[in-house]
């Protein structure tokens, strides 16, 4: 069939070693076909990527095995408008992805400083005509790859949406009715959230003041009990929690509304790569804050994202760091068991060797504190090591 799908493919970066691969040849039909997901394998660089699509398109690994397999999985109309990537020793290193629905997938892989060390960004919009720009996302690949790297990159991406004969953007619901002094009318479930009345919430020692409607909130066990009941808070439409941090705290309602939340962080004091922020303790203390305020009210799909992105900045850390995090983490209750059911420990038990040898050495009266602190810690690193002896 011809091809009418508007096309656009940015600069390749990393080198020429390996065997070439373009993943449009083994695409069947490149003017409908929909990117629904990509798996990357990834240690300290990109070992391999295989991307998934639409229909009975059969997936292709390109490059080999890695020490972490990640998985890209892509909701119906979503699909990557941005990848920021990192090229090291003329191999791809790390590479992040960011959706039309601002979702963030990454940076898997582990590069460093170093003088080698090259950054890149790919913006699905950018070069091509403006009315275009809001719904490119990538397609497929090309490039190089061995058996152990993907070795060299480029990005082919296509539009999606209105032209294209797959929905965009767009969930399903059956109709109900909903009530209202104008009488029945049929609104989404967003709908129904966002005449429902407006709850004033006032959040920490110095009062700040939020807003949320109250069927969004009442999602959340919580507050269901408390504006749904009896309680002073139905009749006044007003939560005090003074005990709550605002930073934190916002991270909660911006989960209940987007399904994600954000971490701002301090320019002055953080390393910015590619307009990226350089995880660190601060970014990974954070975290460990927003799993504590999603257990607190039993809101688990902030909890479950909340202990993935730690997981995420801890391999990043180095030294003390490491046992700073997980004190923290030990603090407010995230510990190794709650870690293992999220199945990303595997990577943290291999370099927990060489890690515990190095803080032993230079910050040996730290460790202790530590570890008389928190002797579950301690149990809890020997036990990881010991399953590490054994694999």
């Amino acid at each position: 069939m011809a091809l009418t799908r508007y096309l656009t493919t940015t600069k390749a970066y990393g080198s020429g070693t390996g065997a070439p691969f373009d993943d449009s040849l083994a695409i069947e039909d490149l003017a409908g076909v929909v990117l629904t997901g990509i798996v990357v394998q990834h240690g300290v660089y990109i070992n391999s990527l295989t991307m998934h699509y639409s229909g009975s398109q059969a997936p292709v690994m390109r490059g080999g095995n890695g020490e972490t397999r990640s998985e890209i999985v892509l909701a119906p109309g979503e699909y990557i408008t941005t990848i920021i990537g990192i090229v090291m020793n003329r191999i791809i290193a790390s590479l992040r992805f960011v959706t039309n629905r601002g979702s963030t997938f990454g940076p898997y892989g582990q590069a460093g400083d170093g003088p080698s060390q090259q950054g890149f960004t790919w913006d699905a919009g950018k070069n091509v005509p403006a009315l275009l720009a809001a719904r490119m996302g990538l397609l497929y690949f090309t490039g190089n790859a061995c058996e152990t790297y993907v070795c060299n990159l480029c990005a082919t991406f296509a539009l999606y949406g209105s032209t294209q004969n797959v929905y965009s953007n767009i969930k399903f619901e059956e109709r109900i009715p909903t009530t209202l002094a104008t009488g029945a009318i049929f609104l989404s479930s967003f709908g129904r959230d966002i005449v429902s009345p407006v709850i004033t919430l006032d959040i920490g020692p110095s009062s700040v003041i939020f807003h949320a409607y109250e069927a969004s909130l009442c999602r959340i066990p919580f507050f269901r009990a408390a504006l749904q009941g009896e309680f002073r808070e139905a009749a006044e439409k007003k939560v005090s929690l003074p005990e709550e941090d605002p930073e934190v705290f916002c991270a909660l309602l911006e989960h209940l509304y987007t399904g994600s939340y954000t971490y701002t962080y301090d320019p002055s004091s953080t390393t910015v790569v590619d307009k990226a922020p350089r995880a660190d303790l601060a970014e990974g203390c954070y975290h460990v804050l927003v799993y504590a305020v999603g257990f607190r009210y039993d809101w688990q799909p902030l909890v479950s994202d909340a202990v993935h992105n730690f997981l995420v900045v801890l391999p990043k850390l180095q030294g003390m760091d490491v046992v700073r995090l997980w004190k923290a983490a030990y603090e407010s209750g995230l510990t190794v068991d709650v870690c293992a059911g999220e199945g990303r420990l595997e990577a943290f038990k291999k370099v927990l060797p060489g890690l515990l040898k190095g803080v032993l050495a230079g910050d040996a009266a730290e460790m202790g504190i530590a570890v008389a602190e928190f002797p579950a810690l301690a149990i809890d690193f020997m036990k990881l090591l010991v399953a590490g002896s054994e694999e």
